[in-house]
């Protein structure tokens, strides 16, 4: 689309307008609970107890979230219900400092500003176990987890390496399941929308005298939205052409899991699958579809189980964790397209398979002032079987290397972990950690947290925090791979560095406000150079940003709401050239905001609006390296209808509801992303 000059004065009008909109909305949605403050009424229907103010994931304890050491957002149940979440994603793009970039097999997630080609640089939890898998540390979370399931879900922003080691980076996202007795009974739920939408939900939860059981099942399968592609779009491809590809293909996907409680143990198991059809080739080009003989394609199967085991003698409480995990990967991918001659290209298979296995004891001691925490974790992975198929380009056979993808081997990997949280006076907290890891592949990495509370007054918390953590290089850039053209080196962990500020304010226990300031420090990136021959993965990247991040919300019995901002700056003189541009982060925006808007107007129904806000982002393409995607609005419009005395419950959300046409970058050339998408649920509680 090419536009005049007064076109472009007229599409710059019409974003400031949308963005000053947006901004004001959320303003707006601060400011109002002081006003509804004065209805002292409402005070008897507030939950926000439950909303808000408690967290586990900060200290791997209880407590309230003004007196934890970090900066955390909690999603409940009933809000993942009211914004039409269809995936993890969905949630954590409503949190601050998280964006939404593409990868040539798999949808990413940055936190401020710090992503990869896979998802490896936040640890994705579901009741404290670790659900990142152990080859790359990466986390699956499309449609392979169960939302039914959730109670809550907490969000960690910044360092968790102290407490919790390996890939806490940026972030610590810790899934929390429902309790038996939550349910007492079965829930069913189907769903079904456009472009091939349809999903099944069950539960079954349980309680007899001190025990109790969780059984969850999802099932889901997306046919993907079928768009064209023109031929510039098509990127480096020798022979340009028009075509089509698939938004969001999201066939076979299922997450089946338990919980099993029995007094003082806790026995928790789950099986997941995650299956995406990359929408193009790996370098962006345009795929025939009809002459593809197998689809690009990545699928993980991740199982887990962990039995808790906890004992308390007075003030002091010790768990102990065995764990073990297995996960595998098959991922087919097109390299190079061939249109003289199927199969179209040079298309390959990598499959791994791996297992792990330890133990991790915690012990929490309780006095009159504060708590100690300390644990120990040791913990061995083994690569089970790897394999490359190839065909070579020029073959419609499949060719399986003799030597595996990858060398066979284990690893035995071994951390201590201290943490003090002490109330020097009643508005003042003190909280020290500090985390030793041992890697059998890498070496040693030492991991601390400080954090400075001050709860001056009932309705305002400040703090101060400093945190280091580590992402470890994976086993597979560590070793050679003659199958896929490099060699490996000595690599050692990414580190992050960063400080926090907040303050948070709390009004009549149904609202809350924070604002916070962070400045973080990312060196020796794990990058792959192809400068050398063959090319290595190694250590020479380096990443600083700073911002800040607002985020509101409130809750009273007919409405509620939230709403947040972020603004992400990066720190030029210390961040690699090839990261920014114009004084901004490729591939991220620098000002971000969503608003949620919940109104009940009966007590079995309620809408909600959800619009998402970002300014213009620099997205590089072949051929234009200043390539520029527009700012958007993209609007979600939930209706939920629930019939009490039978427990029915009726939903429809939209999507996208304007149809906004847009593209995201990142690993890739910009992709076009979902357009209008309904789906429509039924759900029964009996």
């Amino acid at each position: 689309m090419f536009l005049v000059k007064g076109d472009e004065e007229m599409e710059s009008k019409k974003s400031s307008s949308l963005s000053s909109a947006l901004l004001a909305l959320i303003f707006l949605l601060s400011v109002f609970p002081i006003y509804l403050s004065a209805q002292e009424k409402t005070l008897e229907e507030m939950t926000i107890e439950e909303l808000m103010n408690i967290t586990v994931t900060a200290s791997r304890y209880e407590q309230k979230i003004t007196d934890a050491p970090a900066l955390v957002t909690i999603i409940t149940a009933q809000e993942i219900e009211e914004m039409g979440a269809r995936t993890i994603m969905d949630v954590l793009l409503k949190v601050p400092g998280f964006n939404h970039l593409q990868d040539i097999n798999e949808h990413v997630l940055s936190v401020r500003g710090v992503y990869a080609s896979t998802n490896h640089k936040f640890l994705f939890l579901r009741d404290g176990h670790r659900l990142n898998e152990p080859m790359w540390e990466a986390s699956d979370y499309a449609y392979s987890i169960s939302l039914s399931s959730i109670k809550r879900i907490e969000i960690m922003r910044g360092p968790g390496a102290s407490l919790y080691g390996n890939a806490a980076l940026t972030a610590v996202i810790n899934i929390i399941t429902k309790d038996a007795d939550e349910l007492n009974g079965y829930y069913i739920e189907g769903k079904s929308g456009n472009y091939g939408q349809y999903s099944f939900e069950g539960m079954f939860g349980q309680k007899w005298d001190e025990s109790s059981l969780l059984l969850y099942a999802m099932y889901s399968s997306i046919d993907g939205e079928k768009v064209s592609v023109p031929i510039e779009d098509d990127y480096q491809s020798v022979n340009k052409t028009t075509g089509e590809m698939y938004v969001d293909k999201f066939p076979n996907n299922f997450d089946l899991g338990f919980k099993f409680i029995n007094n003082s143990l806790t026995l928790l198991g789950s099986l997941h699958r995650s299956h995406y059809a990359q929408p193009k080739g790996n370098s962006g080009q345009t795929i025939d579809w009809a002459n593809e003989w197998h689809s690009p394609e990545q699928v993980f199967l991740n199982s887990h189980l962990a039995l808790n085991y906890q004992l308390k003698i007075k003030e002091v409480e010790i768990i102990a964790r065995p764990f073990l995990d297995h996960s595998s990967l098959d991922g087919w991918q097109l390299l190079a397209t061939r249109r003289d001659a199927p199969p179209e290209g040079k298309i390959f298979e990598i499959s791994t398979s791996t297992i792990r296995y330890g133990l991790e004891v915690l012990t929490n001691y309780t006095y009159s002032k504060g708590k100690i925490l300390a644990g120990i974790k040791a913990e061995k992975w083994e690569l089970l079987d790897s394999y490359l198929l190839n065909n070579f380009a020029d073959s419609s056979t499949v060719t399986r290397f003799k030597e595996p993808l990858v060398p066979k081997g284990t690893e035995s990997n071994g951390a201590g972990f201290i943490q003090a949280q002490h109330t020097l006076f009643p508005s003042l907290i003190l909280n020290m950690g500090l985390r030793y890891d041992y890697y059998q592949g890498f070496g040693v990495s030492f991991n601390p947290r400080m954090a400075v509370i001050v709860n001056p007054l009932p309705y305002l918390s400040l703090k101060a925090i400093y945190g280091k953590s580590f992402q470890a290089p994976s086993y597979f850039y560590r070793n050679s791979n003659p199958g896929l053209g490099y060699r490996g080196t000595n690599l050692g962990p990414e580190k992050m560095e960063e400080i926090q500020f907040a303050a948070r304010v709390s009004l009549k226990n149904y609202w809350f406000g924070e604002i916070s300031y962070f400045y973080n420090q990312l060196k020796d990136l794990i990058s792959r150079d192809n400068t050398y021959v063959p090319a290595i993965y190694r250590n020479f990247g380096k990443m600083t940003a700073q911002g800040f991040e607002f985020e509101t919300k409130y809750h009273i019995q007919n409405f509620s709401g939230f709403a947040n901002y972020t603004y992400l700056i990066p720190v030029t003189d210390n961040t690699d050239k090839v990261l920014i541009k114009e004084n901004t982060f490729i591939n991220i925006p620098d000002h971000t905001a969503n608003l949620g808007i919940t109104l009940r107007p009966f007590t079995n129904l309620s809408t909600t609006l959800m619009l998402h806000w970002n300014d213009k982002i620099y997205s590089p393409i072949p051929g234009n390296l200043d390539n520029t995607l527009d700012s958007k609005v993209i609007t979600d419009f939930i209706i939920i209808l629930k019939e009490k005395p039978n427990h029915m419950s009726f939903s429809i959300s939209i999507h996208n509801l304007f149809n906004e046409c847009y593209k995201l970058g990142g690993t890739v050339p910009p992709y076009l992303q979902q357009g209008r998408w309904i789906l429509s649920s039924v759900g029964y509680s009996f």
